[in-house]
């Protein structure tokens, strides 16, 4: 359990991190292929002060990931203007692709996540498609509940025997509303056929980043590893960026692990897990969408 001054002391520095944030989506992608053009919006306090899309040169990960570092550019000088740091970025994605891409390692020179915190979101919450039109109101309800439990059971862990019953678990999940946040204790072949009904059913999902090696133990998410994302919980999205950093950093000097620079100690133990984070404030950003939706089209709302 961290120390409760502690973890007050680095929610006040996360929120002065957080007045800017840089949404960048890819939400006019189809299924499992990449977009023609990603739109990135640089936010204020919760607030759209700039948008600009961007065209990808290719329609594959190098050609989103050089789209993103024009985006980053441009976001960067937008930032500069507003004399405040660019600290946080966001990626969202169409659910096949959160599955497998790993965006805070697209490299231009250093790791995208190793100069910002990224955090991945489901784009369809931007615009649901209409059999999915309930999926917002659903996650706030999700997350009211997560925050009414208490510390160390705001997950339901799902093992390997759940995911090989795939059509089993889909029922499981969307047969009755969800009060906890969903993580895989298992990663799945089927991994990004199953996204969506995940994502769906929960707004916060955790699955582990790698397959375990041949011969290694049938739990790839030890119970260190699932108590200390119960310990980290109010640090969290934020402690997997700095987990992830602590990571590369030891990959790259071992023998001189240390905890990453303002990082809360054993959240090393966060590194071997993945998530889409869709918490409260991407829920008021989504209905940012509604607004100009409605404003831009005031007659199909009468």
């Amino acid at each position: 359990m961290i120390d409760l001054n502690d973890a007050f002391a680095r929610l006040a520095e996360r929120s002065t991190e957080l007045r800017l944030r840089l949404v960048v989506s890819l939400h006019s992608a189809i299924g499992d292929e990449w977009p023609e053009t990603l739109e990135a919006w640089l936010l204020d306090d919760g607030n759209v002060r700039h948008r600009e899309e961007f065209p990808c040169t290719a329609q594959d990960r190098a050609g989103t990931e050089r789209a993103l570092v024009a985006v980053l550019r441009w976001a960067t000088r937008q930032a500069r203007t507003l004399g405040a740091p660019l600290r946080r970025v966001e990626i969202a994605a169409p659910a096949p692709l959160l599955a497998g891409w790993r965006p805070e390692e697209a490299e231009f020179g250093m790791r995208l996540g190793a100069l910002y915190d990224v955090v991945l979101r489901w784009s369809d919450r931007i615009r649901p498609p209409d059999h999915l039109f309930w999926i917002n109101d659903h996650a706030r309800d999700i997350l009211k509940a997560i925050d009414a439990h208490d510390e160390g059971s705001r997950v339901d862990w799902f093992d390997e025997a759940d995911t090989r019953r795939a059509a089993e678990l889909r029922a499981r999940l969307m047969s009755a509303p969800r009060t906890r946040a969903v993580a895989l204790a298992h990663r799945p072949a089927q991994l990004e056929g199953l996204m969506e009904t995940l994502l769906a059913s929960s707004p916060i999902v955790l699955w582990p980043g790698d397959e375990p090696a041949a011969g290694a133990a049938d739990d790839p998410v030890p119970a260190p590893v699932r108590r200390s994302v119960d310990a980290h919980w109010h640090l969290l999205p934020g402690e997997f960026s700095r987990a992830y950093r602590e990571k590369w950093s030891a990959c790259a000097a071992p023998g001189e692990q240390r905890p990453a620079p303002g990082g809360a100690a054993g959240t090393h133990h966060l590194a071997g897990l993945r998530t889409v984070w869709d918490g409260p404030e991407w829920l008021d950003f989504c209905t940012w969408f509604d607004r100009e939706d409605h404003a831009q089209h005031p007659e199909e709302h009468a």
